[in-house]
């Protein structure tokens, strides 16, 4: 291996190694931080609006709602491609 490849390898592996060493220092200062500055009563929070957004996806999938809005927009899709121009109405 020529000189000159040898300093460039030594020379990448150093900035990469310190670009990792950098990012991982990063990330654990950031989690840190997050950890500290998060109180119990945020956790409550965030956990009610978590439950809050569950019960609403479960109130629509239950309802079936979803599947009449995919129902009405293949209907849709199915009249743009045959060239149809009825329109589309809910049942």
């Amino acid at each position: 291996m020529s000189d000159l490849m040898l300093r460039t390898a030594v020379i990448t592996r150093v900035t990469v190694f310190s670009m990792a060493q950098a990012l991982a220092g990063a990330a654990h200062q950031a989690g840190e931080r997050f950890r500290r500055e998060q109180t119990g009563q945020d956790m409550v929070e965030y956990g009610g609006v978590l439950l809050l957004v569950a019960l609403v996806v479960g109130a629509l999938i239950q309802s079936q709602i979803p599947g009449h809005i995919a129902n009405l927009l293949g209907a849709a899709a199915n009249n743009v491609f045959s060239g149809q121009s009825n329109s589309v109405t809910a049942k």
